[in-house]
């Protein structure tokens, strides 16, 4: 994404806050209430979560802590609510993208701080990540859904009881411009492995979201939109600083691909496995990473291609019968009607096809997340009908989470309030209305108190989990964290306004 400093973008918005954020804000010193939750969690994550195991020690930040010990555990934990055992880490396992808006916070930090060791942890835990945990049979990385670094064992491993080696991309990769700048070769070979070993079809762009990482062998016929958004993005990164034109036929290939499985109400079906299955949200990813991709790219057809997939998406993600102060929005239709399909329709107790508020899973995605993935798409975007529609989709589901609060019993995860927050504070920044913040600043007190609980400067995994994991995303919640504090306390920064996930 664009580098754009967050809610201060105009004279408008900055008297707004200076109107109405909150007096105990106003006076706050160099770090509001939010921010010192997030440093604390920093600070002990830089001091004892790291990578000081096996004989080769590395900036790496451990995935599964003891919240008391701020140590592995002997035993892994029993897994979060809605998360599979398999794509968890073991008890001495790093996963690089399970931490991307951590390592942001750590920028920030450095930044408003003036102490250069966050950042430097920040850049440390990446550098070594390529160092370490790239295949030297394919590039691919150590990383994603079910693989991750063995900081014990000192190599890349897998919890998954076939001990597969299986890459899968999961996140956008924002620290392309670190690689590059610090280790050139390792980018290359990353971006060239997306191209030759996860592409089973280099002339249809035919892929599985599964490839092996220590051997050729890409699967096929799995080519889900949201994973290919992010090789887009990664081939269009490598193509502007390289200008090799493999990165420019990549990105051609891939976007003729979905251009053609585009039908006409603009929906893509999800996999070439299950045609009539269609998960909008993973287009809205497809159309994000593809716009951004294509303003990387000189004019010419392939640029044109893309920018034409991003406005087919939009037609068919704002075509269906969202209800975002509703039902909800829309999580998974019939290809070819748009009619709202049932999650897992093979199972009889599947949830239904539309956003719940609240709770989190394994492919699941609550309303928040679409009101700000909707913001993302608006903030691309010029003037016009289009983005006025996402507009309302923002406004309208920070409206629907006024009467929907976080429910009891329930095994919820730091990633949801993250996203509630956020979305929040989206609303705030095209309306300006201050209630839109009060709602952020009181989900994120309830955060604070649920997952931080001031018993430990590590995040509960879960509501009802003990220990830190940061597999449920929790740093989708610091990062909501920080951004509010930033704006409660007026404090401009150059890390983007745009949540990795």
């Amino acid at each position: 994404m664009n580098r754009r400093e967050f809610l201060i973008t105009s004279s408008a918005t900055l008297a707004t806050l200076r109107l109405r954020a909150p007096a105990a804000e106003k006076s706050a010193g160099e770090m509001g209430r939010y921010l010192t939750v997030v440093r604390r969690f920093a600070d002990a994550m830089i001091e004892r979560g790291r990578d000081v195991y096996g004989r080769v020690h590395t900036g790496m930040f451990m995935g599964v802590l003891d919240r008391s010990t701020l140590a592995p555990p002997a035993k892994l934990p029993g897994a979060p609510g809605g998360v599979r055992q398999g794509d968890r880490c073991d008890c001495f396992g790093s996963n690089l993208q399970h931490q991307f808006n951590f390592l942001r916070c750590l920028e920030i930090l450095g930044e408003l701080t003036g102490k250069p060791h966050y950042r430097q942890a920040a850049e440390q835990a990446v550098l070594d990540t390529f160092r370490y945990a790239q295949s030297e049979a394919t590039g691919l990385i150590g990383w994603g859904e079910h693989l991750y670094w063995d900081a014990r064992e000192d190599k890349v491993s897998s919890i998954s009881p076939e001990h597969k080696l299986i890459h899968e991309t999961k996140r956008s990769f924002p620290y392309w411009d670190l690689l590059w700048a610090r280790n050139p070769e390792a980018a290359k070979r990353f971006a060239l492995g997306l191209w030759e070993h996860q592409i089973h079809n280099q002339k249809t762009g035919d892929f599985s979201r599964h490839a092996y990482w220590d051997r050729h062998g890409p699967g096929a016929k799995y080519s889900f939109p949201k994973e290919g958004s992010y090789m887009l993005d990664v081939w269009s990164r490598a193509y502007t600083d390289t200008s090799d034109p493999v990165y420019l036929k990549a990105i051609d290939v891939l976007s003729r691909r979905y251009l053609g499985k585009v039908n006409k109400r603009g929906l893509i079906e999800h996999s070439e496995y299950d045609p009539q299955r269609c998960i909008p949200i993973e287009m809205m990813y497809l159309a994000i990473h593809g716009h951004e991709s294509a303003n990387r790219l000189p004019r010419g057809e392939v640029r044109e291609r893309l920018e034409r997939l991003c406005a087919e998406i939009d037609r068919g993600f704002q075509g269906l019968a969202h209800e975002p102060k509703g039902r909800g929005f829309i999580r998974t239709c019939f290809t070819d009607s748009g009619e709202v399909q049932v999650w897992r329709k093979e199972q009889k107790n599947s949830p239904g096809g539309y956003t719940p508020p609240w709770e989190s899973g394994y492919g699941l995605r609550i309303s928040a997340e679409f009101g700000v993935k909707s913001y993302d798409r608006y903030q691309q975007l010029p003037d016009g009908e289009v983005r006025q529609k996402y507009r309302r989709f923002i406004l309208e589901t920070a409206d629907a989470y006024e009467n929907h609060e976080p429910p009891e019993g329930v095994d919820l995860w730091p990633r949801d309030f993250g996203y509630v927050i956020y979305g929040q504070l989206a609303a705030f920044h095209i309306s300006g209305d201050a209630k839109c913040l009060d709602r952020a600043r009181h989900f994120a007190d309830k955060a604070v108190a649920l997952f931080f609980d001031g018993k430990s400067p590590l995040p509960r995994a879960s509501v009802k989990s003990r220990h830190y994991e940061s597999v449920t995303m929790g740093d989708v919640l610091l990062y909501a964290l920080v951004r509010l504090d930033l704006i409660l306390r007026k404090k401009p920064v150059s890390v983007p306004d745009v949540i990795i996930d």
